[in-house]
């Protein structure tokens, strides 16, 4: 008959040693399910956090989690875009600098070129590799995935290797810089943060931000 005819078929022997799971976002049965894989590696973290992604725009339960985690000890590191592609974005995001800075969250700009990476490392045991931001965008609206792995050698290696590229491209921010900024510098972010809850209203995502 037409090839096209012919079944599929998978070979599904196990290969390697690695714990891997593929999660999506869409707006049917997957509406939150990248969030949460975030969240729930967030929660069970003990001792460090690496996220990286060019578009970083938490709600406001994600951003408690983050500063609730760094309280109790955990280093977190986060790694946004230096350059930037999307300024309004940027300078949305840069609004958030002083608390995250404030609550002893690393954040570091990317600058040795542009940034379109999103990973996230936990405890060098946790590591996530895909298409989503942490926006309103990516986590409510857009079609996205992820592959989760659950692996110490490959979770170390992620880890190390975005590390590599801190030491070597990235600015370090520093929450008395960010206290010291003019108030015009204020204003524009705080400008731009008020534009993006106000998108992710009109298209219905309000309580994201609540």
């Amino acid at each position: 008959g037409d090839v096209q005819d012919q079944p599929i078929r998978v070979d599904m022997t196990p290969v390697g040693n690695h714990e891997a799971g593929f999660v999506i976002r869409d707006s049917v049965r997957h509406r939150r399910t990248i969030e949460r894989a975030y969240m729930s590696a967030i929660l069970h973290a003990k001792t460090s956090i690496l996220l990286v992604c060019p578009y970083f725009l938490p709600g406001r339960r994600l951003r408690k989690v983050l500063y609730a985690t760094a309280k109790r000890g955990v280093q977190i590191t986060i790694l946004l875009q230096g350059r930037a592609d999307h300024p309004l974005l940027q300078m949305a995001t840069r609004a958030l600098y002083t608390r995250l800075l404030g609550a002893g969250i690393s954040v570091c700009e990317y600058e040795k070129s542009m940034l379109h990476g999103k990973v996230a490392v936990v405890d060098d045991a946790w590591a996530t590799v895909g298409s989503s931001n942490l926006d309103p965008f990516s986590l409510f609206l857009n079609r996205e995935a992820n592959v989760v792995v659950l692996d110490a050698g490959f979770a170390r290696n992620l880890r190390e290797s975005v590390m590599e590229e801190i030491k070597g491209g990235a600015l370090i921010c520093r929450v008395e810089d960010w206290q010291k900024r003019s108030l015009l510098d204020r204003a524009r972010s705080w400008f731009a943060y008020g534009l993006a809850r106000w998108a992710a209203g009109v298209i219905g995502f309000a309580k994201y931000w609540a």
